[in-house]
């Protein structure tokens, strides 16, 4: 019965590690081979600080969720924290005695999927492969939305820049796939994952010398990719001087908070319900008679371009009370954790920080992966 239990979750690793960053589809194959290590997983007393709030906030919507008028919607929302976040945080438990190798393991995979994106960005590679964008407008998309990437990358450089060596190349090939997403979100988040790097190399001989080496490529690497690719330019570039009044995504975030605010406003301690923004077409009309334009292709409202004010305006206070009690416990951990810990704890504030402009904490592209 060990020696299963160990195959599980062995199998398990190796299929998460190399797969998810291709696609999330991965993460739950591979969390589906490792049950018999998960039932048998001794770390659950460990991490019982970061799985009691999950839990609370997952039983929390999901009584929500009982009371609201579209249920299919409101049950959606709840199985989508279920599945991005419950799920994948069993699965790393079951991953820990061998989290180092699967990390190793994962950013390899990850520093493919780049340059994968810098070979159809020069056109040596196709643009889309299985009907899915490699590098489209000007960004890099990598098989996910090119924001989603960004906070997947924002994740994994310090991590690679921790564990050192060989995989320090890794970390400068993700930092230039960062900046050729053309995320401004996480543009924004660049000096914590820059500090995450530096950190880790304050844990070696001669760190000064490498920090500052390192710092310098970074920097270059900065210039080189904004001006390889023009699109990324300008949308960077929209951040300063008022240049988001010319980009429409931009510009209609300011709607969409609005529309977080009046949600909020109906009910403040419990929110509209789960899922319930996407039923909301009073909204968006409400919104075009005051002016203001938001990008909502399908007609519908997804979710506010700020995970948290999404969680606010769906759960009010209570929900979004119990949201950060989820972070602030992942954070303790990480800074009570080794070395690598500490040095995550960056790209974990990088990831919070660029949810104030996207939602990548509903997954599944950016969520399965951090927890």
């Amino acid at each position: 019965m060990k020696k299963i239990v160990k195959i599980s979750g062995q199998i398990g690793g190796y299929i998460v590690s190399l797969g998810i960053p291709f696609t999330h589809l991965f993460g739950y194959l591979g969390l589906l081979i490792s049950l018999p290590a998960q039932f048998q997983q001794r770390y659950f007393k460990k991490y019982i600080s970061i799985l009691r709030p999950i839990l609370l906030f997952i039983i929390y919507v999901s009584v929500l969720s009982v009371f609201q008028s579209n249920k299919i919607m409101a049950f959606k929302s709840v199985l989508n924290f279920i599945a991005n976040c419950l799920l994948p945080m069993a699965l790393g438990l079951s991953l820990e005695t061998d989290a180092r190798k699967f990390l190793k393991i994962y950013i390899i995979s990850l520093t493919f999927l780049i340059l994968l994106g810098f070979g159809s960005a020069l056109g040596v590679l196709p643009s889309q492969i299985f009907g899915d964008k490699i590098w489209s407008e000007g960004m890099l998309w990598c098989f996910h939305h090119h924001n989603a990437l960004a906070s997947v990358l924002v994740i994994a450089i310090p991590i690679a820049a921790g564990i050192g060596g060989i995989f320090n190349i890794s970390a400068i090939t993700l930092f230039a796939g960062l900046i050729l997403t053309g995320s401004r979100g996480y543009f924004l988040t660049i000096p914590l994952v820059i500090i995450g790097v530096i950190v880790a190399q304050f844990h070696r001989k001669k760190y000064w010398k490498k920090s500052v080496i390192i710092f310098l490529v970074i920097i270059l690497i900065i210039f080189f990719a904004i001006s390889f690719s023009s699109r990324a330019k300008e949308r960077i570039g929209s951040i300063f001087n008022g240049g988001w009044q010319k980009d429409f995504s931009a510009e209609s975030r300011f709607g969409f908070w609005q529309i977080g605010l009046w949600a909020f406003e109906e009910n403040p301690v419990f929110g509209i319900g789960p899922g319930q923004l996407a039923t909301r077409e009073d909204f968006i009309d409400k919104l075009a008679q005051s002016g203001l334009k938001i990008d909502a292709k399908s007609g519908k409202i997804k979710h506010l371009h700020n995970f948290y004010l999404t969680v606010l305006a769906e759960t009010g206070i209570i929900g979004l009370l119990l949201f950060l009690w989820i972070i602030y416990a992942i954070a303790k951990k990480l800074w009570q954790s080794d070395r690598l810990g500490k040095i995550f704890i960056w790209g974990y504030f990088a990831f919070l920080i660029g949810n104030f402009f996207d939602s990548q904490f509903r997954g599944p592209t950016g969520a399965i992966e951090l927890f």
